[in-house]
């Protein structure tokens, strides 16, 4: 690891570490599912999840997409926390869509975007801003956030013990994550 990497890493808040963690794992182990499986994917999942995947894949890391984001956003610790929520509502309720490398870029910057807006009292960006960060156009921010808030039922709420609980999971997750990423390291 070079000294830049990981002063990146001691600058980068924990949540964010996790989370970026957390999601690689999730789509390694959805694309190698995806690969070992000759069923097709039916057509009302692929509608629903299309917005998300976009005309052109993005093609970074998501840990850099993370920090690409912490970098230039105003997001609180907690609006990450908030954000999760969310995209675990989204994927609840859509069970067939799965992360992947086509659409996590986008379910994240567009759940982040909604936790910022919903819960974060800083929040001074707008949809313009965050397509910036996103590297996408207005017209396409304003389409994902539009279908997440359909796709979450508008159910912004998070009640104080789904937070701390979602908390503990997260927390749960930081020894496995740690050995996923030494074993596949």
């Amino acid at each position: 690891m070079t000294e830049v990497m990981a002063a990146r890493e001691l600058s980068t808040p924990r949540i964010v570490r996790i989370l970026a963690a957390l999601f690689k794992r999730n789509v390694r182990k959805n694309e190698r599912i995806a690969a070992g499986s000759s069923h097709p994917v039916p057509k009302a999942v692929e509608e629903r999840a299309a917005v998300f995947s976009g005309e052109d894949k993005v093609n970074i890391p998501i840990e850099v997409y993370f920090h690409k984001i912490l970098l230039n956003s105003f997001c609180s610790p907690s609006c990450y926390v908030v954000a999760f929520i969310y995209l675990d509502r989204f994927l609840n309720r859509h069970p067939s869509v799965r992360l992947n490398s086509s659409n996590v870029h986008r379910l994240v910057i567009t759940a982040i975007l909604t936790a910022v807006k919903f819960s974060d009292e800083r929040y001074h960006d707008t949809n313009a801003y965050y397509a910036k960060v996103a590297e996408i156009s207005l017209s396409e921010m304003n389409e994902l956030e539009v279908c997440f808030l359909f796709g979450v039922r508008f159910d912004l709420h998070v009640r104080l013990d789904d937070y701390n609980d979602c908390c503990d999971f997260l927390e749960s997750q930081i020894e496995s994550l740690f050995l996923d990423s030494c074993i596949l390291s």
